[in-house]
């Protein structure tokens, strides 16, 4: 991690640079891909330690939001091969799967955010990464 801290005028500014790790990237592309289930947790276990899990439950929406932007018909922003690989994990899903993900992930951020969840993050995004 890189920071920079600067004062100017009675404030005191820092700016963090946070670098997201590749095994975050590494389970999002593999959800959806039916096979070995084991390593698709493991991924999601790493990618906590390094990134937190608030931040990979903020990166499954983006992800998930990004799935059903291609799958309803729109086009995907973004570099050629994030594109190609949205395209390509979008297959393995229907548009109604992807939007009931779409609603637990809004049900379970609304249960975190008023303390009425009865399971940690964690325990969720285990769950919603073995159904996907």
């Amino acid at each position: 991690y890189y920071f920079f801290c600067m004062y100017v005028k009675r404030w005191f500014f820092c700016i963090f640079e946070f670098k997201i790790s590749k095994t975050l990237f590494t389970w999002l592309d593999m959800l959806g891909n039916k096979g070995n289930q084991t390593k698709k947790l493991n991924l999601l276990h790493s990618a906590v330690e390094t990134d937190g899990e608030f931040f990979c439950f903020l990166m499954l929406i983006r992800q998930i939001r990004l799935l059903i932007e291609v799958k309803s018909g729109g086009k995907a922003k973004g570099a050629p091969f994030m594109v190609s690989k949205l395209n390509k994990q979008a297959a393995n899903f229907s548009l109604d799967e992807l939007l009931e993900i779409h609603k637990k992930l809004l049900e379970t951020d609304i249960k975190q955010k008023t303390s009425a969840s009865l399971i940690d993050i964690v325990t969720m995004l285990d769950l919603l990464t073995l159904k996907m």
